[in-house]
């Protein structure tokens, strides 16, 4: 989030055009940096379509896909996705090949699901935002509510599944869990730093 936040704050802005998550690089502190600009635009070009067809389909926002002009929203949509990949932890629409990803989200407004065992604050709150087929309405704020995001990993499913294992208490029941799926995940605030514990 903080990355993007750079590139669209830039002086003129700076659209990704092809965020995703394979290209977000991480260190081995886990710090994440946006990379691959290959397809990135200048805001102040007159326009930021490309007809080029270059992408992925799988994380780009529905204007994208139909040759229409990208927007800073159209990198918080594909935000948006990279976010269900890690709240999920499962491939974004793996079931279809990139063509039939661009008629459903392109052309027919489907987007990805929320798997019913994810808790649902997180992803009823913020994935909604992120996610809006219409530009005009998607929410530019794309960094995450930490609390909310918090709700979320200590979900009914997280717990039952520690609870079958040990008999801790429920946030380090949740915290054994995090761990056990990925080591040093952290949550923290783009606006203040602050890590989430």
């Amino acid at each position: 989030a903080r990355g993007m936040n750079y590139l669209h704050r830039c002086n003129p802005p700076i659209v990704h055009c092809d965020l995703k998550s394979s290209n977000l690089l991480v260190d081995k502190n886990w710090t994440v940096k946006v990379g691959n600009f290959g397809l990135s635009r200048i805001k102040h070009q007159t326009y930021l379509k490309t007809k080029s067809g270059k992408g992925t389909p799988q994380w780009m926002a529905p204007e994208v896909i139909r040759s229409e002009q990208a927007y800073e929203k159209s990198d918080v949509y594909s935000y948006g996705v990279v976010f269900w990949e890690i709240v999920t932890q499962k491939v974004p629409w793996d079931d279809l090949n990139p063509m039939q990803v661009i008629v459903a989200v392109g052309f027919m407004d489907r987007r990805l699901e929320i798997p019913k065992d994810v808790g649902g604050s997180t992803m009823g709150f913020t994935y909604p935002k992120l996610l809006v087929q219409n530009h005009d309405l998607r929410s530019k704020k794309y960094y995450i509510n930490l609390r909310i995001c918090k709700r979320s990993w200590r979900g009914d499913k997280i717990g039952k599944e520690q609870q079958n294992v040990a008999g801790a208490g429920r946030v380090q029941k949740v915290q054994a869990v995090m761990e056990a799926k990925v080591p040093t995940l952290k949550f923290v605030d783009t606006a203040t730093g602050v890590e989430c514990d």
